[in-house]
């Protein structure tokens, strides 16, 4: 806006000027309707004053003549006397009333605003009064009242046309000698710059003046800020291109630190001594599956499990106690992937140059392959041992099995003669039979020990697991007694096995004797069987795990259960937690060595009070596919078009075979990247169902899942993963309504899981 411009418009805008005559308006209204106010007043008391004299009046001079011309009846002079009242100033009426009838009367009472006054017409006679009527009296007040408004008009209009004279005046006067200056000021304080710097400010004045006022001093004021503004400028203009140097020379340093810092493969972090985080690096970002701008004011709380961020917290408050730095291990799962770590971590307290407390440095370094590697000694340590315990057992066993069985059947036999020979009722009777049965104990003994060393001699056969435990059961409810329940689950259409059937025995009988003495009184017993397969993959998560199809047997009990230390020597022979003589530490170290001589293992799950959970895993018998075949139930298979994405080139493999015997026409992709690209390259309605990974590199399953569905909205998607609950529930796959199958799966189970997926 031009200066001109603001000038002109600045006459009529709300400003100083106009407040200044809006209160002296204020003002002045209020000061003219006060003594508008007095002077009504004065006026209605004037009026009130003549009503008043005129009544004074009535009694003075016509109260007599009235009371006169009523005691000699003379009508007519009373009707004169009335008229004349009539004529007093404001009356409206005057009537005389005798016994309650009116005698004489003039005027009429039509307003409401009146003053009534009665007077009693009182006429002595002969020292008696007696009374001749009373005079009624009117005066209205209207009149009173126009001359109220009338003279209210004139005083309003007056005042009105004067303040309103004035007003101008005083306008006209204080813009002239303010308000004008005021506007130069703002016309100038808004062009103001660097650029204008340079010119003074001056007012346009007349040239008479009665010397300097006010504004000349707020001119010299003004040109004064001026000179030192634009010294402070010069100045500053000086600093800035100092500050910029120096910025860009500390950017360059960061974006070094931080290049640096980044490309470190440990997790590098700083947070303050509350917990909350300042900085990390770009390894850091990915176990929180979040940037540094969202991770930055935020606690280990916003981002993990209670209990892990509280362990995370008591390691920082550690750290700055001892006011040194302070090594722990932890275990960690990353947000981006799902995979998990080991991380030996160094928190360091911080300080600054006055040696206050900045906060706590972390740096976490992944140990996991070389926890793996202690952990893979420790375990070919353990197996190297057992294999040593069971080479000296067996030896023993081997070495004496034959003579001392050979000792055992003559007792037996002798024994036996003896026996029945003897008639019940010989004394020595009972003897003979204490005798037998440690005989056979002792064979008992024997064999266990063979077992357990693998040197007994065994009759292999193919079978179905679920026939050999029913033939088992019966026989299983009466040694574990009444008290206890007996459940068998058995699976359906199970994979043949090749065995001994005896051992199958043995170990279900080591196993039930286990189950009564941990339970000891009521409780339950579980038997279930499972088809189970597994793959490299899942294995390397899983230690004592081996890849393959096996038939699982789970036997669980809810009895007292074991703690740690028990459960790390449960497979030791002649270790027990039982009280002396009732039991020879022998019955889990022959299953121990039944499952291993038939290329087995076991998986053993107890805490103390919940119970024991023991499963056995035999490898699935090769020549019995065929057989297995024939009794299976029905497979559902189909012709229609899958997308299969799975990372792991070998499990992709063998998926795409399983699915190619089904039936379907199978695309393989091993990569997110080249399952887009496969699925751009195909019709809308030319796919139907996607099979894929959960955590892959590049792309997760999920963020797959949607890319496909923009090509293919119509298509199905069925996930699989190997990874634990957590890792899943982390990606959202276990939400309601998403298909899934757990690894490692069946051919019968990944068809069932297709045609849901697809129907």
């Amino acid at each position: 806006m031009h200066t001109g411009e603001l000038k002109k418009k600045g006459i009529f805008q709300w400003g100083i000027a106009q407040k200044f005559i809006l209160w002296l308006c204020l003002f002045s209204s209020l000061l003219a309707i006060m003594i508008t106010a007095v002077q009504l007043y004065i006026s209605y008391k004037s009026g009130l004053d003549s009503i008043v004299k005129s009544i004074r009046q009535v009694e003075r001079t016509y109260l007599d003549g009235i009371i006169k011309s009523l005691w000699i009846s003379d009508t007519e002079l009373l009707q004169t006397q009335i008229d004349g009242m009539m004529k007093l100033p404001d009356m409206q009426y005057v009537g005389v009333v005798q016994d309650k009838k009116s005698i004489a009367e003039a005027g009429i009472i039509k307003d409401k605003n009146v003053i009534t006054e009665e007077f009693s017409l009182p006429y002595t006679y002969q020292d008696k009064t007696i009374s001749l009527g009373t005079l009624r009296v009117v005066y209205t007040l209207e009149n009173i009242y126009s001359r109220m408004i009338t003279d209210a008009f004139v005083l309003i209009l007056s005042q009105s046309i004067a303040i309103l004279l004035i007003s101008c005046f005083i306008f006209f006067i204080f813009y002239r000698l303010v308000a004008r200056h005021l506007y130069e000021l703002v016309n100038y304080a808004r062009s103001l710059s660097v650029d204008t710097l340079e010119t003074p400010f001056t007012l346009k004045r007349d040239q008479t003046r009665w010397g300097e006022d006010e504004f000349d001093e707020l001119t010299k004021s003004i040109n004064l800020m001026r000179s030192n503004l634009k010294d402070s400028y010069s100045r500053l203009e000086g600093e800035v291109l100092e500050r910029k140097q120096a910025q860009k020379a500390l950017q360059e340093s960061e974006t070094h630190l931080r290049t640096l810092i980044n490309a470190l493969p440990d997790l590098v972090w700083l947070k303050d001594s509350d917990g909350v985080y300042l900085s990390c690096n770009a390894k850091f970002e990915r176990l929180f599956g979040a940037g540094e701008a969202q991770i930055k004011g935020k606690t280990d709380y916003d981002f993990l499990d209670r209990s892990l961020a509280d362990f995370f917290r008591e390691k920082d408050r550690l750290a700055i106690e001892i006011g040194e730095p302070s090594m722990n291990e932890e275990e960690i799962t990353y947000a981006d992937d799902g995979h998990t770590e080991i991380l030996e971590t160094i928190k360091n307290p911080m300080y600054d140059e006055k040696g206050n407390l900045i906060g706590v440095l972390g740096v976490g370094r992944d140990i996991t392959a070389r926890k793996k590697a202690e952990k893979e000694k420790i375990r070919l340590k353990t197996e190297l041992q057992q294999a040593q315990k069971m080479e000296a057992v067996g030896r023993l066993a081997g070495g004496v099995a034959h003579d001392f069985n050979n000792m055992l059947s003559i007792i037996l036999g002798n024994t036996d003669i003896i026996l029945e020979d003897l008639n019940a009722s010989d004394p020595v009777i009972n003897n003979l039979r204490e005798i037998h049965k440690a005989a056979e104990r002792s064979a008992d003994l024997t064999r266990q020990l063979l077992a357990f060393a693998r040197k007994q001699t065994i009759a292999p056969k193919v079978l179905n697991l679920n026939t050999a435990i029913e033939d088992m059961v019966k026989m299983l409810k009466r040694l574990i007694g009444e008290d206890i329940d007996l459940i068998w689950k058995p699976s359906d259409a199970l994979w043949k096995i090749k065995i001994d059937p005896s051992q199958i025995d043995q170990v279900l009988v080591n196993f039930c004797v286990n189950s009564r003495d941990a339970i000891k009184s009521v409780g339950k017993v579980t038997i279930e069987t499972e088809n189970v397969s597994f793959d490299m993959a899942y294995c390397l998560e899983h230690d004592g795990f081996k890849p393959g199809d096996y038939v699982m047997m789970a036997f669980s009990d809810d009895g007292a259960g074991m703690d740690r230390d028990t459960l790390a020597n449960i497979f030791e022979p002649f270790f027990t937690t039982k009280e002396m003589g009732q039991g020879t530490g022998l019955g889990l170290a022959t299953i121990y060595g039944i499952v291993k001589q038939n290329n087995g293992f076991i998986n053993v799950y107890s805490e103390p009070g919940q119970g024991t959970t023991f499963k056995v895993y035999f490898p699935r018998h090769e020549a019995s596919c065929m057989e297995t075949k024939a009794v299976e139930p029905e497979i559902k298979k189909g012709n229609a078009k899958i997308l299969l994405v799975e990372d792991e080139i070998s499990i992709l493999k063998t998926t795409a075979t399983m699915l190619e015997r089904l039936g379907y026409k199978v695309l393989s992709a091993s990569t997110p990247g080249e399952a887009i690209q496969m699925a751009g390259d195909l019709g809308p309605d030319d796919l139907h169902l996607l099979i894929t990974d959960v955590v892959m590199p590049e792309m997760n399953g999920r963020d797959l899942v949607e890319k496909i569905c923009r090509l293919h909205p119509d298509i199905k998607c069925l996930f699989m993963s190997g990874y634990t609950a957590n890792v899943i529930a982390h990606h959202g796959i276990l939400d309601e309504g998403i298909e899934f199958i757990n690894k490692p799966f069946s051919r019968q189970e990944l068809a069932s899981k297709i045609w849901e997926a697809l129907h």
